[in-house]
């Protein structure tokens, strides 16, 4: 080997033109071999490589951001913490001609932006347009969604129409604001379309002098929308004006509408259209424009939100320049955010600009204060102030400059909540923090897309070890690119939202019951009868309907993202922050007064609290931090159900033996906590023979047998309740939403029992029982059954619609002495619905292949948070078994569901 260079040794760092920064694991005759992170691999004849280039000294490595990248991947393997690293190829830009079809002025304004040609999806979008289709673009982030719909929007404007641009939040509303100006402004005066920035900042009675005659576009988000309709009632001739030459709506990030925000904004649009045809539009001719991250759903999502079921074009190959990205991830870690905050502060002294998103505002500021920190211990001092948090509740003034100061250079990391998500304009971004898997495909991958906008970029996944999706996916990171992304869902008919709907639109723009059934349907219509009946609608003249002066402000009654009362905040009264956020119903089974609620810090970790104060109406629950504690309380309360009416054709599963019905319906829902139960949970090693006087006494393990009978010692988890503690006055909340109810007859009770059974058999020849497995002894074969396998799917939901949680939906097992086959209710946890009983009845088989998965990758013997318990169950977790759970699941994913 006199002939191998000496920067050539094992351990050593070398360059490769192929591979980049490469650590040296052996040099075995011609052969190189090296790792990345947890895969080996080789290179052949060194000697020739060297000669070619291929291989140098890492002083010769040539400077470039995905060099910086390597090397910064070297130094995590360096410290055992790389499971894999990858480059994803630069993606070439597919360019096409401007079209002679569009009009001169905006070719000219191109051509002042640099722009000479359009990527090939923008084209595909203004071909689209001039066929009269809807158009639904699914293309990465900054592929230039904004110019595929503003072309369309402008030359609208040259036709003498206007245009609304819908923007999901205000801070978007107004960063694309700037961008459409810019745009807008270097058109001739003569031909130039209005821009109003319809906004909750400028008071009602001036936003109503903004409307002009002129073709307008108006940048404007869901909940401003929904109470400036209301205008249309005062005769605002600029208001109807422009209304009546609506041609175009777009929707931007499309993906957001989830939920009961997506119920209520595809009910806004019909009062929309409804406004529209008042003011004298023409409704056949309006079209609609997506923006969306890319969705399972989108085209169906789309036909909610417009009432249209035709001529949708679908663009999801984008032809915009995507740059070489650097995709890494690490080994599970137990101190997640330690280890980012280690990471951010490497990226910042490479001088790599960068952003990680966290999932609260404590966390943000923690992460923060941590970069910080270690950029001082590691003689960097002079960088501690290049570190920004951005979260939702900061000024705008704040928002803004935080911004500006990246985009200048004088931020060089942004630790963020979900609010820089969205589109904001952030193109100096390198490096992209996924810290923890962040519940979905879809958020990964629009999280990971600020990476590398203009220049190589940089993507770190950091999964945590308390997580099973987060260890799955870092044995599998390169699915976390490939996988195919969440649904979105939502139910836009739910009785209650539409009845408040109806009476906006009847307060705003008085329409005939045929306008309403045209708009709302024929359920529309009964609904509208029955307000008549109740004297909440009246007629007034040419039979047109109005809301009934008693009522008042009607719009105030809708919250377009879900009311505030039907969420409790959790402060922790040591530091003032909100740490996490619950349904009422769940809020009280959780943090009544006195609880004990564990919740789990950024790594994961279990932290104690003590509940001071439940205030529902202002929708708070105050939390003091505790010291780790044998102590757990338990709710004593009660849950009441009433059905109203079915709402959909029922399901069934055809099981080996008997079947399952699932229906859909609307439930009024009554919930009391009328004390809670505080018990002392204690391990010790004791005598497992009931009938021995050292049954569940502590013994000293070192006997290994009982003084007295003989029998074995063993550990075990002894409860014991400590005190029965009653309210003066029950905590109560009542409310009116979907449900689904789950009925299984006697033959699949049987088979369920046949499961159980089978599996009792196994546990009788053990020699050591844990408490796990003794509770499959101490309840009924069915409720075991169907309980552990509705925790299951409840669990599994967030895997099948982007932005779902657990939370959002709840199960009880319903209990009637005169109906013989077993009956249960899956339950949104919210007035109105939060949309989650419906995507579980929509994508059933979905949900349960997603649980399998779950439960199936979970490393826990019995059951845990992640794939069977939920702590705050109605039912207290009884009955609940991990295996019996998955044995009905993987019979359930060989059968076929019918709709009836």
């Amino acid at each position: 080997m006199s002939n191998r260079p000496e920067w050539l040794q094992p351990s050593r760092s070398i360059y490769s033109k192929q591979y980049g920064i490469i650590q040296v694991s052996a040099i075995i005759g011609d052969n190189l071999y090296f790792r990345k992170g947890i895969i080996s691999q080789t290179i052949f004849n060194w000697e020739e490589e060297i000669k070619k280039g291929n291989l140098s000294q890492i002083q010769h490595t040539p400077t470039s951001k995905s060099l910086i990248y390597q090397e910064i991947a070297t130094e995590i393997e360096g410290r055992n913490k790389l499971s894999y690293c990858d480059v994803i190829p630069e993606q070439a830009a597919n360019l096409e001609q401007i079209p002679d079809s569009m009009h001169s002025a905006v070719n000219n304004v191109l051509k002042q932006l640099g722009i000479n040609q359009l990527y090939s999806h923008q084209i595909e979008a203004w071909e689209a347009y001039n066929q009269g289709n809807h158009i639904i673009l699914e293309t990465p982030t900054s592929s230039g969604k904004s110019i595929s719909f503003l072309l369309p929007v402008i030359h609208e404007c040259f036709k003498g129409n206007s245009c609304i641009i819908f923007f999901n939040l205000k801070a978007l509303a107004f960063d694309q604001e700037e961008k459409i100006r810019e745009f807008v402004n270097l058109l001739p005066e003569s031909i130039r379309p209005a821009i109003l920035n319809i906004n909750g900042d400028t008071p009602s009675q001036e936003r109503k002098k903004l409307y002009t005659h002129k073709p307008s576009i108006i940048c404007v988000t869901p909940d401003v929308w929904h109470h400036e309709l209301n205008n249309y009632q005062f005769d605002n001739y600029n208001f109807v004006e422009t209304l009546r030459k609506v041609s175009i709506i777009v929707i931007d990030e499309l993906h957001f509408y989830s939920g009961i925000f997506g119920a209520n904004f595809a009910l806004l649009n019909r009062r929309t259209q409804l406004i529209i045809e008042q003011a004298g539009g023409n409704l056949s001719q309006l079209k609609y424009i997506y923006a969306s991250a890319t969705i399972n759903n989108s085209q169906q999502i789309a036909q909610k939100i417009s009432s249209r079921r035709e001529n949708f074009t679908v663009i999801s190959q984008s032809g915009a320049r995507k740059a070489q990205t650097t995709f890494i991830s690490l080994k599970p870690q137990n101190s997640v955010l330690y280890t980012t905050a280690q990471i951010a502060a490497l990226l910042v002294s490479k001088d790599v600009v960068g952003i990680c998103f966290c999932d609260s505002r404590e966390t943000v500021k923690s992460l923060t204060q941590t970069i910080r920190k270690i950029l001082v211990e590691n003689g960097l001092p002079h960088l501690k102030n290049t570190i920004s948090a951005f979260y939702a509740n900061l000024k705008n003034n704040q928002r803004r400059k935080i911004i500006a100061d990246i985009k200048s250079g004088d931020v060089k990391f942004i630790v963020s909540t979900s609010a820089l998500e969205a589109g904001l304009d952030l193109g100096c971004i390198d490096a992209v923090l996924v810290c923890k898997y962040p519940g979905s495909i879809l958020s990964f991958r629009q999280r990971a897309g600020r990476a590398g906008r203009k220049e190589e970029g940089l993507i770190v996944f950091i999964p945590s070890r308390q997580s099973i999706l987060d260890s799955y996916y870092s044995n599998h990171p390169e699915r976390l690119l490939t996988d195919p992304p969440e649904v979105i869902n939502f139910n836009p008919n739910f009785e209650n939202l539409l009845q408040a709907h109806i009476l906006a639109c009847c307060k705003e723009s008085r329409p005939t019951i045929n306008q309403i059934a045209k708009h709302f349907g024929q359920g529309g219509v009964a609904i509208a009868n029955q307000l008549l009946e109740d004297k909440k609608l009246v007629y007034s003249f040419n039979n047109k309907l109005a809301c009934a002066r008693h009522l008042g402000y009607i719009h105030g009654d809708i919250k377009i993202r879900g009311s505030r009362s039907n969420n409790i905040d959790y402060i922790n009264t040591s530091t003032g922050e909100e740490f996490e956020q619950s349904a009422v119903n769940s809020a009280l089974r959780e943090v009544y007064p006195d609880a004990i609620y564990i919740a789990q810090d950024f790594d994961g970790n279990p932290v104690w609290y003590r509940s001071l104060e439940l205030k529902i109406k202002e929708g708070q629950a105050f939390l003091k931090p505790t010291s780790q504690t044998n102590l757990f309380t338990r709710p004593q309360g009660a849950i009441r159900f009433e059905e109203v009416k079915t709402t959909g054709e029922e399901k069934l599963i055809q099981l080996p033996r008997g079947v399952i019905k699932l229906t859909p319906k609307i439930c009024n829902i009554s919930e009391s906590i009328f004390g809670y139960k505080l018990y002392n949970r204690e391990s010790r090693w004791t005598c497992p023979n009931r009938d021995c006087r050292n049954h569940n006494q502590s013994l000293a393990s070192k006997l290994e047998n009982c003084s007295i009978c003989n029998s074995q010692l063993t550990e075990r988890d002894i409860i014991q309740l400590v005190e029965e503690l009653p309210y003066k006055e029950a905590l109560t909340t009542s409310y009116s939403t979907s449900c689904l109810e789950v009925e299984i007859d006697l033959q699949a009770t049987n088979l369920f029992k046949s499961k159980v059974e089978q599996i009792r058999s196994i546990i009788k020849n053990q020699k050591y029982i844990s408490r796990e497995e003794r509770e499959l002894f101490e309840y009924k074969e069915t409720d075991i059954c169907i309980h552990s396998l509705a925790h299951q799917l409840m669990l599994a939901l967030p895997l099948v619609e982007h932005g779902a949680s657990s939370k959002d939906v709840d199960f009880i097992l319903h209990e009637e002495p005169s109906q013989p086959n077993l009956v249960g209710y899956f339950f949104d946890t919210v007035e109105g619905g939060t949309g989650m009983c419906d995507t579980l009845f929509q994508y059933l088989e979905k949900a349960i292949s997603k649980a399998r998965f779950l439960v199936e990758n979970c490393p826990c013997k019995h059951g845990c948070s992640n794939c069977t318990v939920i702590y705050r169950c109605p039912d207290d977790n009884t009955a609940i078994s991990k295996q019996v759970g998955l044995s009905i699941l993987q019979d359930l994913i060989q059968q076929q569901v019918q709709t009836f």
